[in-house]
């Protein structure tokens, strides 16, 4: 279950630039040329380096989610 955790954890803001920002962008990035095609490879190469990167903070274990947080409230005596 860590593992699937952490995937999403990674491809949510991965998601938002692929395809939330893309959508957005996208009457800029149909149009014909070398700028608009840089542009698109771009957004993609981001987005895939940023899934990776946050993928192995995540199984390094050095990254807190803001969807998992586990809150301990053991009494000790």
């Amino acid at each position: 279950m860590y593992a699937f955790d952490v995937h999403c954890n990674s491809f949510f803001p991965m998601f938002v630039l692929l395809y939330v920002i893309h959508y957005f962008l996208s009457p800029l990035l149909v149009a014909h040329g070398f700028i608009p095609e840089l542009l698109s490879n771009l957004l993609f190469m981001v987005g895939a380096s940023y899934y990776h990167y946050l993928n192995f903070l995540g199984y390094d274990g050095k990254i807190l989610t803001l969807y998992s947080l586990h809150f301990d409230l053991r009494i000790s005596c």
